[in-house]
């Protein structure tokens, strides 16, 4: 290979470019064609790049500052790209983001002593642009690369072996390429061959998109969608945003601790990876976020977490909206609640509880928490499996606080059966919280004298010397005693959140997989994040905004398919039962 190595991409007219690599290998590939794009000014706004990593061990920066030094002209890129470079390349899918988010690189990482070499390529939900065919790839990845192109798919492989080359054919592409020559390129045969019908091309250019509720769920979703060039329209029936759950004082974000993994566990661990790498480009450490909890699994066993954070949610919804601003493409909207949705020939028609109409949209995205219930219920909402779910926080005054009492507290953030609190900014002073209650099925968001008392029971279950010490401001009232606040939050029948498009029940087919059922085109949700928003909520505004622009997802197949909203409806059809 020479550093002009590039793939050749042919990507004039595109907004975004989407390449299938089956083996990163050295990266070698990857870097030039990132040189490539960057040197091209008719170059698309963005390159997304997925690539199976199958060596073992993977690559390492070190190797990429190697391949710079080798090859001077990539060594501007191959430095940036090393300091990104995840830090355990666990088994899984890592996005590494690179020239302020234009250029994607997916690291799709095999399972170590996976029986099926291209478990990797079975499993990727998206339409390739550009196919790269490593010197090993076995002619059986066809297959796999067939269901992943559309009529303008190219294929470029460097040395391919002679059984990959008599392959081509039978998996429904022709060599374009004049007789040994390398690469190898190729172009996907326009009909269906193998059993696989040929993908219509993808709608890779922007439209516009309105976005209901302008909580964690909405703000993550307009900061998703405005960095991809889409125009956003926010719609909030508050006076502005954070108004509902996500008014929360403050949480946590932290890892879903289990004994054996759980789709929720795996997802909190990427998700709160994700906002780890985020947060200090979105907010100053000491401004709505700080590190360090300590996490208590039983009376007398603990364990420190340093990437933990405690976050006001509301600020981190201030900042990813001021991103969104900053694109030029976010336009925001108060005091509209969204009262009906209406199917039209092109889109969707919303109006407003003051009888005011908004226009004609070819996107909308509910992301409303429990009021997402109402609004999608005239199309199959029920088959949602939304439920509200009230929490409760409490909160005192630290001003207030017994010296002996403040000294038995703890300093730092912790959790268990509940979270701990130490240092809260509400209502314009310092406070301590502990909480929250998690009652499914209540809507009241009325502060209760009972829910205090279950939060201190809670908090005497794994810290009894602070809730001995808070004993008096339970039991005062006064300045001295514990304030509340109490909103709804939303969640699913499995816990798990909703990000997609919702299904068509009327076409439900139990006999086919998630990916082949009918959808209502243009009506997709982000709900369902119950006390995981901070964690989850941008993972989900970026696994839905990868399925309408049809690139590689951020998580692998089976935990997109865990968000799927057609999942409820899909496991009752299949038990013969009614979804609607």
């Amino acid at each position: 290979m020479t550093a002009d190595d590039a793939v050749g991409l042919d990507w004039r007219g595109q907004p975004l470019h989407v390449v299938a690599d089956t083996q990163f290998d050295t990266g070698h590939a990857f870097l030039s064609t990132w040189r490539q794009w960057r040197d091209d000014p008719r170059r698309p706004d963005r390159l997304h790049w997925a690539a199976a990593v199958h060596t073992d061990p993977p690559p390492y920066p070190h190797r990429l500052l190697q391949l710079g030094k080798a090859y001077p002209r990539l060594g501007a890129l191959a430095t940036p790209l090393a300091a990104a470079w995840p830090t355990d390349l666990c088994p899984g899918h890592h996005v590494v983001a690179l020239d302020d988010g234009r250029v994607t690189l997916t690291l799709c990482v095999a399972e170590r002593g996976a029986r099926d070499p291209l478990a990797v390529l079975r499993g990727w939900q998206f339409l390739a642009d550009t196919c790269v065919l490593g010197p090993h790839t076995p002619p059986d990845a066809l297959h796999a690369l067939a269901r992943l192109s559309h009529p303008d798919t190219r294929l470029v492989c460097h040395a391919p072996s002679p059984e990959l080359a008599h392959a081509l054919p039978r998996a429904g592409f022709a060599v374009t390429s004049p007789p040994g020559h390398n690469p190898l390129t190729a172009r996907r045969l326009p009909r269906r061959t193998a059993g696989q019908a040929l993908n219509p091309l993808p709608q890779r250019h922007p439209g516009h998109v309105a976005v209901i509720g302008a909580g964690l769920a909405g703000a993550a979703a307009c900061h998703a969608f405005t960095r991809r060039g889409w125009p956003t329209t926010l719609l909030d029936r508050a006076d502005g945003p954070a108004q509902g759950a996500s008014s929360l004082p403050a949480g946590l974000l932290a890892p879903h601790a289990t004994a054996e993994p759980t789709p929720m566990s795996r997802l909190a661990d990427v998700g709160a990876r994700w906002m780890r790498r985020g947060m200090q480009g979105w907010l100053p450490e000491g401004h709505g976020w700080r590190t360090g909890l300590m996490r208590h699994s039983g009376p007398s066993a603990s364990e420190w977490l340093p990437d933990a954070m405690q976050v006001t949610p509301a600020a981190l919804v201030g900042a990813w909206l001021a991103q969104a601003r900053a694109t030029g493409q976010l336009t925001t909207h108060w005091r509209y609640g969204a009262e009906s949705l209406k199917k039209q020939a092109n889109g969707w028609f919303l109006t407003a509880e003051n009888g005011l109409s908004f226009p004609l949209t070819p996107h909308v995205v509910v992301a409303s928490a429990w009021g997402s219930h109402a609004l999608l219920a005239p199309w199959g909402g029920a088959a949602l499996a939304l439920s509200p779910v009230r929490g409760q926080l409490s909160l005192g005054r630290r001003s207030t606080l017994p010296a002996n009492a403040a000294s038995a507290l703890p300093t730092h953030p912790a959790n268990g059966a509940g979270v701990w609190l130490p240092q809260v900014d509400w209502c314009g002073e310092t406070h301590w919280a502990t909480g929250a209650t998690y009652e499914r099925g209540q809507s009241e968001v009325t502060v209760s004298d009972s829910n205090h008392q279950a939060n201190w029971a809670a908090l005497r279950g794994w810290m009894p010397a602070a809730a001995d010490a808070l004993t008096p401001a339970f039991s005062f009232g006064g300045d001295a005693g514990v304030a509340g606040w109490a909103q709804i939050r939303c969640a699913t029948g499995d816990r798990l959140p909703l990000a997609g498009t919702l299904p068509d029940l009327a076409g439900l087919q139990p006999h086919r997989p998630l990916s082949q059922q009918a959808r209502l085109t243009g009506l997709h949700t982000l709900a369902g994040l119950g006390s995981r928003g901070l964690t989850l909520a941008l993972l989900c505004a970026e696994v839905l905004a990868c399925r309408l622009t049809q690139e590689p997802l951020p998580i692998p197949a089976d935990l997109a398919d865990a968000l799927d909203p057609a999942r409820f409806a899909l496991r009752l059809a299949r038990r013969g039962k009614p979804v609607g």
